[in-house]
């Protein structure tokens, strides 16, 4: 029944295996000691065992349940971080070939599956980390809400990134199409959504670096990042209306870009307004 014990979680078998041992000890004694001195000996060996844990946790090991939780964020932001420097980089020194964007495409696909991976062991970090010793004696310690709206608000900007990246394998394909704008006016707008991908990029691994109750109390977080977003769309928005790339007989390509960079702006805020309210509801 003890190893039944939700709160145990996947531990809970160990109980049920130590309790067969302690019935075997007792049911099958050695010779010449009696059952109950032998019980005595396993349950004095549970109990240095248990001993060496707990010092073990709040002496020299760290807060191990706390590190997987920031693992897992710093994994899942650094994978988004890592595609949109990516991008950045391709915008900035040519047009993106259909192979590159492609790529953007694919990893931008398997972002969901890595956020589901980072919320699971948030999850798991914080029901474990409620029988751990140590968060009785450190006073800093990790914000699991911080971290669930981290994940929350980056999965969101990586939504909007698969939709962005879809349309720049659109782009790609436009050097075989004669009707498509020069290269000189796509690149200069190409040129600017990546000062857009820019702020982004920072924002995400701004809300990546934000671990404890301390972080995220100090200052107004992603107030810096929200405001250059606003100043790179504003820009972009600018050189869109200045080049006049979309015509209307054929499908909007860069003012459908422009919509998803408005998004991301739009997830950007959402993201600093949320972890703004969850350093509020800390205070």
């Amino acid at each position: 029944m003890l190893g039944r014990w939700q709160r145990l979680g996947s531990q809970g078998f160990n109980v049920t295996v130590a309790a067969v041992f302690a019935y075997g000890v007792f049911a099958m004694p050695d010779a010449g000691k009696p059952p109950l001195i032998l019980i005595w000996d396993l349950a004095g060996m549970v109990l240095l065992g248990a001993v060496i844990a707990v010092v073990t946790n709040l002496l020299i090991a760290p807060p191990l349940r706390y590190r997987s939780a920031a693992d897992a964020v710093d994994g899942y932001c650094d994978s988004t971080s890592q595609l949109l420097e990516d991008m950045v980089a391709g915008l900035r020194e040519a047009m993106p070939d259909g192979n590159a964007a492609r790529d953007w495409q694919r990893r931008a696909d398997e972002l969901p599956r890595a956020a589901v991976q980072a919320r699971s062991s948030i999850d798991h970090a914080w029901e474990t980390s409620k029988l751990n010793p140590r968060r009785l004696l450190v006073r800093e310690h990790s914000t699991f809400d911080g971290y669930r709206v981290t994940i929350h608000g980056v999965e969101r900007i990586a939504g909007q990134l698969r939709s962005v990246t879809a349309g720049l394998v659109r782009v790609s394909c436009e050097d075989d199409d004669v009707g498509a704008p020069p290269a000189s006016r796509r690149r200069l707008f190409l040129r600017s959504y990546a000062d857009v991908l820019t702020a982004v990029c920072s924002t995400v691994a701004s809300a990546g670096a934000i671990h404890t109750v301390d972080d995220l109390r100090r200052g107004e977080p992603l107030t810096d990042e929200a405001g250059d977003c606003r100043s790179a769309l504003q820009a972009l928005g600018g050189t869109a209306d200045a080049q006049c790339l979309d015509v209307p007989d054929r499908w909007a390509i860069y003012g459908a870009l422009y919509t998803d960079a408005q998004r991301l702006c739009e997830e950007v805020q959402w993201l600093r307004e949320a972890l703004g309210d969850a350093a509020r509801a800390l205070q």
